[in-house]
């Protein structure tokens, strides 16, 4: 019996809309949308203070990364394996990290998720 090396898929990046309450888009995950995804991490700028930091509408923009990305800022010290941006047409973008002990963080972005959206050609349409 040969055993052959199985070529691994990238992970999908998954476009959920929060009015539809479903994945509305799905797109290979390149490793460039991965280092768009990096770059919006490096421009966390603060903590999301609000008492549930969803929105009531618009999308969430969940990337998975091939490799561990290791965030290291003034609040969070940790590898991710993966990214949730909150996109609301009209507020800051922001994003959900998931530290190793399952605990979800909202953070500000100083950077929009529209980067994001134009690489993995997708439109929002939000009013």
């Amino acid at each position: 019996m040969v055993w052959q090396p199985v070529a691994m898929a990238a992970t999908p990046i998954d476009v959920f809309s929060i009015d539809e309450e479903k994945v509305v888009y799905q797109t290979e995950g390149t490793p460039q949308a991965q280092h768009t995804a990096q770059q919006l991490i490096q421009s966390i700028d603060g903590l999301v203070t609000a008492i549930n930091p969803l929105p009531a509408s618009g999308y969430l923009v969940k990337v998975t990364f091939d490799q561990p990305y290791y965030v290291k800022n003034y609040w969070f010290h940790a590898a991710v394996t993966q990214a949730i941006f909150v996109y609301d047409k009209g507020n800051p973008s922001s994003v959900m990290l998931i530290n190793e002990e399952n605990q979800s963080i909202f953070f500000t972005l100083s950077r929009d998720v529209e980067e994001l959206f134009a690489l993995i050609q997708f439109k929002p349409t939000l009013s």
